[in-house]
């Protein structure tokens, strides 16, 4: 496990791009005040800001150009954090000439989810490298807001590379969504996962990593029922429900209502726990999981946190 080192104020938060461009322009100058506003300096190249404004894109820029940035980030000394810009798509295009020597050398928090979750999977079974499954840029504002305080103080808590030890069964308990069981134990290892179509792309890639021993956690966002059964299935005949400890199914936002009763069915001959409901991903609130990092469920204690 490779912590990243953490931050003091004004040390500087570079945006990178490496999926798809951003939809509004007003989305991220908000956010980069926000950022702004934790004592940070907050650095966006000119052109990314060119490349969101054209619509017509669903990459933001060439590969080349986006992995570019990726490893000018990740290279350069006085960047101390890396938030990415947006998911969509385009993460793993770019995964096979990332620097991970960059990452071992120097390693620094990089926040995002989505599809994003090829590359914080990436930088984990390539490196060990503990990232953080977050708010991205475009989403900072609507994810990180006055009234849901525990997101916004989990995010800049990610940004400075602290370690996260909230109980995210309790802040999920304290919304309106609450965390389900659908299957009682108690397990710890190393969290892994992130959206699920994204882990089931990486199937069969040198990037997946070894779920041997893990809690695997997955969010997704706008699938039909036959999909979202589709993936689960692929996962169950690659081995992965087999291999790990537990399961923690977070949002499945704007899924079917069905979503629960077919989760339940293909989870419930696992070896052990598996809940559902924590409030992480494309939700009203995105609470920041740490990948890489060794977490414990209790369904008795009612507990998902960091070990």
């Amino acid at each position: 496990m490779l912590l990243p080192q953490r931050l003091d104020a004004g040390d500087k938060v570079a945006v990178v791009a490496i999926a798809s461009p951003a939809q509004s322009l007003r989305d991220i100058h908000d956010a980069l005040e926000l950022i702004s506003s934790s004592n940070l300096s907050v650095h966006i190249p000119e052109r990314r800001l060119m490349w969101s404004a054209n619509k017509t894109q669903y990459l933001a820029g060439p590969d080349w150009v986006r992995v570019s940035e990726l490893n000018k980030a990740l290279s350069d000394p006085t960047v101390r954090a890396i938030v990415c810009l947006r998911g969509g798509y385009g993460s793993m295009r770019v995964l096979r000439a990332v620097n991970y020597r960059s990452v071992a050398a120097d390693p620094k928090p990089v926040v995002g989810f989505s599809d994003i979750t090829a590359l914080l999977t990436a930088l984990y079974t390539k490196c060990g490298l503990v990232t953080y499954h977050g708010p991205v840029l475009t989403t900072i504002k609507r994810h990180v807001s006055e009234e849901d305080k525990a997101s916004a103080r989990m995010f800049v808590n990610a940004v400075f590379g602290r370690i996260l030890e909230d109980d995210l069964w309790a802040l999920t308990e304290s919304a309106e969504s609450r965390v389900k069981v659908i299957k009682h134990g108690q397990a710890s290892g190393v969290l892994l996962g992130g959206n699920l179509s994204m882990m089931c792309s990486l199937l069969g890639t040198p990037y997946m990593p070894n779920f041997n021993g893990c809690l695997l956690f997955l969010e997704e966002v706008k699938e039909p029922l036959y999909r979202i059964d589709r993936m689960l299935t692929q996962l169950e005949l690659a081995g992965v429900f087999r291999k790990v400890c537990g399961v923690v199914l977070c949002d499945f936002t704007g899924c079917p209502g069905a979503v629960d009763r077919l989760i339940r069915r293909r989870l419930l001959e696992l070896n052990g726990p598996a809940i559902y409901g924590v409030s992480a991903g494309h939700g009203s609130r995105n609470f920041t999981l740490m990948v890489g990092h060794p977490y414990v469920i209790d369904t008795q204690a009612q507990i998902f946190r960091p070990a």
